[in-house]
């Protein structure tokens, strides 16, 4: 009785540490690094006035982006239904388009970053120089 009493013992105690490891591996979830504007926030020492035109700028940003990657998707459409046709002047073409649209999207970040600068009060300026140092980082998609 005693030894398949022994191998049951591990058997179960085996599933239930699996168990455990998959419910801690699957289930747990990652924490939730604060997002750009908090950070931004933060490192800023914005004030409540400055965090209320922040969040405009934040709607701007969000809108001129949304459109502009709009206006790219449409362009890939087109682009990626020549093809077919294989003609190759309207896909140069498209392809420069698609370009611009990059570069517009670049154009907006970079606006972006001056109006948040413009809304530092002048002991902010070195938090703000700071922070562009590490923009890279923080919208990288490989956070640490």
């Amino acid at each position: 009785m005693k030894q398949s009493r022994y191998p049951q013992i591990i058997i179960i105690s085996l599933i239930i540490s699996n168990i455990l490891l998959i419910a801690f591996v699957f289930l747990r979830r990652p924490p939730h690094p604060e997002g750009p504007k908090n950070l931004i926030i933060e490192k800023l020492h914005f004030d409540k006035k400055q965090i209320g035109t922040y969040d405009l700028l934040i709607e701007k940003h969000r809108k001129d982006i949304s459109e502009n990657e709009d206006q790219m998707m449409n362009l890939k459409s087109q682009l990626y239904k020549t093809i077919e046709t294989e003609d190759t002047s309207q896909k140069d073409f498209l392809i420069r388009m698609i370009g611009k649209k990059q570069e517009e999207a670049e154009i907006i970040n970079y606006q972006h970053f001056m109006d948040i600068k413009k809304l530092c009060k002048p002991d902010q300026q070195k938090d703000f120089a700071e922070l562009v140092n590490d923009l890279g980082n923080l919208f990288s998609h490989k956070r640490p």
